[in-house]
């Protein structure tokens, strides 16, 4: 159910209008999960400001989105890197 989840009334109208619709930390998990290299969105020493900040983002696909390729997701090293490559 998608009112189970945060944000579940937002990310149901965006599924309606985008092939996915994901809060961030559950996209690069799915990254993750797919066989990218191991990808840290929050980390133990991060500010409250950015765990909060990175806690509603969300990231949506557009229908007949290509994959993203392996060099884009391989050799990042930071958090910051991570969000400024995902908001490009």
């Amino acid at each position: 159910m998608a009112g189970a989840e945060p944000f579940g009334a937002v990310l149901g109208a965006l599924r309606d209008c985008y092939a996915q619709a994901a809060p961030l930390e559950t996209f690069v998990r799915r990254l993750r999960e797919s066989g990218a290299e191991e990808a840290e969105v929050v980390r133990d020493d991060d500010a409250p400001c950015y765990r909060t900040f990175v806690s509603q983002c969300v990231v949506c696909v557009p229908h007949g989105a290509r994959d993203i390729p392996r060099p884009f997701i391989q050799g990042i090293d930071s958090c910051c890197q991570n969000i400024r490559k995902l908001v490009m």
